[in-house]
């Protein structure tokens, strides 16, 4: 959690927005409370509990960060996975969509296995990429999108996966799944395929 001001925020929610005294606000989720002269929580947070904490730290730094501009070359995405890039995140326009001429450099990344995360960028704003046909094209090339996820939030996401040395398949999959709050369940349900539309995904 971050405890700014008096509000207190998601870790996974929290995004700096200015340099201003409000300067951290919660994106795309509730506060989850606020410090006066009690602490205050919001009615979804969890209970204390007694179970044992577990956690799985490290992190991978071999990945990128890339916002699209209009004269990007796909060879120059290719040059980062030689170079020996093991994820990128790449800063697409309006819901998340990216240039049909950077395709090549998708079907490039899917062959190397090497996931390519699609977030947007509109600060407050949700990747949905089923709803037009070039993201369509693009999640059939092996692209993950973010759904409603912080991009601060995603990028660590994606380091903590990759230290965890597991697959290509299961470092999507487990990208796409809400791990610790990062996900609105309602977002999630929404924008995660059913079983007849997995293979729109490549799992």
């Amino acid at each position: 959690m971050v405890v700014f001001g008096s509000k207190i925020i998601k870790g996974c929610r929290v995004k700096k927005q200015d340099e201003t005294v409000g300067a951290f606000v919660s994106m795309r989720d509730d506060y989850i409370g606020e410090v006066g002269k009690i602490i205050e929580y919001g009615k979804d947070i969890g209970k204390r509990h007694k179970e044992p904490v577990l956690i799985e730290n490290g992190f991978d730094k071999n990945i990128i960060s890339i916002t699209l501009s209009p004269d990007l070359k796909p060879e120059y995405l290719n040059m980062l996975i030689d170079y020996g890039v093991k994820a990128i995140l790449l800063r697409g326009y309006g819901n998340g969509e990216i240039h049909k001429n950077l395709f090549p450099f998708l079907d490039y990344a899917k062959e190397k296995r090497v996931p390519v995360v699609v977030t947007t960028q509109c600060p407050g704003a949700a990747t949905r990429l089923r709803d037009s046909e070039t993201g369509l094209k693009m999640l059939k090339k092996g692209v993950v999108e973010v759904l409603d996820m912080v991009t601060d939030c995603a990028f660590a996401k994606m380091m903590w996966l990759l230290s965890q040395k597991i697959s290509y398949e299961k470092f999507k999959y487990d990208f796409r799944r809400n791990m610790v709050g990062e996900i609105t369940y309602k977002e999630a349900e929404e924008l995660t395929p059913s079983d007849h539309d997995k293979d729109i995904y490549s799992f």
